[in-house]
């Protein structure tokens, strides 16, 4: 596999084709959320572009759309004359896209669309429809064939806020040549951190000198996540919901199918013991805020937690907590920052079992004290960075989380944590704007707007 090249994998995809669109069907059929807009994703029925002159984000789902927002935004605010064409791979994260920028939309601004599957010939169709003058690429979401056929049509394509884990280099060398293929294809390359931009190096800018391609910008830029803008109507509502509830809210956010039972049968003791505390001064009856990362797993979480014992109600029926509800099963999309607004701890998910991580930053940006697992390697940088300013603590193991939370049961100590997280988040800003410094030169002959700087 590791001289397996991009000429290989063109010739695969084309093979795997039929296999592709038997899942793509079954799934469809298994799935009505799948069914919408399906023939986009083989490149038909492409919706007619909303502008001549038109700057491509792909942003895969649910997160890479909330971080890709800033950057849109700012986009749109230094090029008043183009539209943004905003893709997807998930109904999720189409779904989050017309949420966030339903303006937009409305004002022909933002078009949104499946990007197709990553088939040679597909990509092509998908270049030659639209025309983008550029392309940009959030994160990790590197498919070869259309990094290749943007290079091939002359327009220049950025790699957003690219993050390379550890383990996703070791992954990247079994596949070397490929690898080196499609990363010095890319014009620049936004990392999060110098050791995210120094694993990217090595597989883009030798190999893009050796090709005789024109020199790459490699710079790193910081985490366009915290630059993201806190829903403040949510964030009051949700202070507003702690309020009435008048007791400690640990959220346990973004949990990833199999974590739930794990930290669930890790809380329900410790919550048996806050609730025999002999201080009877003190609320003691904490209320936990289960916030699957996909709300269609209530069914099954509902039945997880009858089966453990739990009281608990659903926000998608409309019920509220009472005094002696344990769990809020929070079901419902959208609503994070409610969520985050109503905690005073938030147990991040993704982390306990080798998932990667979810993000960490919103919880910090909404004032909660932030607890992770071990397993945050999507997010290594920000949770060092997160954990030295003293935001966040990180358990070496889910065994750690009781003690945690033992610790956080101290008014004083969450509100120290939470203040440092509010710090925290606010110190790292400003990727948007380095972001938009490359896309500008990459773009060339077109000037940013005098106001550029007054809308970032």
């Amino acid at each position: 596999m590791k001289y397996f090249s991009l000429a290989g994998y063109r010739w695969l995809t084309l093979l795997l084709c039929p296999g592709v669109l038997i899942w793509d069907s079954w799934r469809a059929f298994r799935q009505a959320i799948y069914r919408p807009h399906r023939a986009q994703r083989w490149a038909l029925g492409l919706p007619t572009p909303v502008s001549a002159q038109l700057i491509w984000l792909h942003a895969v789902s649910v997160g890479e759309t909330q971080a890709c927002a800033p950057l849109l935004r700012a986009v749109l605010a230094a090029y008043p004359q183009h539209a943004v064409l905003l893709t997807h791979m998930t109904p999720t994260g189409r779904d989050t896209g017309a949420a966030l920028f339903a303006i937009d939309i409305a004002q022909g601004r933002v078009q949104q669309c499946y990007l197709p599957y990553d088939i040679w010939g597909l990509s092509q169709s998908f270049l030659r429809h639209f025309k983008p003058c550029t392309g940009i690429v959030m994160e990790t979401e590197i498919w070869p064939n259309i990094v290749a056929a943007c290079h091939d049509a002359q327009i220049p394509i950025g790699l957003a806020n690219a993050r390379m884990s550890d383990k996703t280099y070791r992954r990247t060398l079994r596949v070397k040549r490929i690898s080196q293929q499609v990363f010095s294809r890319f014009t620049w390359i936004a990392a999060q951190s110098a050791q995210d931009a120094q694993r990217l190096s090595l597989f883009s800018q030798q190999a893009r000198q050796n090709a005789g391609y024109a020199e790459q910008a490699l710079v790193v830029t910081g985490n366009l996540k915290f630059d993201v803008s806190p829903d403040t109507v949510q964030l009051a509502h949700g202070k507003q919901f702690k309020t009435v509830q008048n007791r400690t809210v640990i959220a346990l956010a973004s949990t990833r199918e199999g974590e739930e039972a794990l930290l669930l049968a890790q809380l329900k003791p410790w919550l048996d013991k806050q609730n025999k505390t002999q201080n009877k001064t003190e609320k003691n009856n904490p209320l936990i805020l289960l916030i699957p990362r996909h709300p269609k797993r209530a069914a099954a979480l509902a039945a997880l937690l009858q089966t453990q014992g739990f009281s608990f109600c659903q926000r998608s029926t409309g019920q509220a907590p009472q005094a002696d509800t344990q769990v809020y099963l929070c079901d419902t999309l959208g609503e994070m920052w409610f969520y985050y607004g109503a905690s005073d701890v938030a147990v991040v998910g993704g982390a306990w079992l080798p998932h990667g991580g979810q993000n960490l930053i919103e919880p910090c940006m909404a004032g909660c004290a932030v607890v992770v697992g071990p397993h945050m390697f999507n997010f290594t940088y920000a949770t060092e960075l997160a954990v030295a300013s003293g935001a966040a603590v990180q358990c070496a193991s889910l065994d750690d989380l009781s003690i945690a939370l033992d610790a956080l049961a101290d008014a004083t100590h969450r509100q120290t944590m939470a203040t440092r997280g509010l710090s925290f988040a606010s110190a790292h800003a400003g990727a948007t704007q380095a972001h938009l410094v490359l896309l500008k030169k990459s773009m060339g002959s077109l000037a940013l707007a005098t106001n550029t700087a007054s809308h970032i």
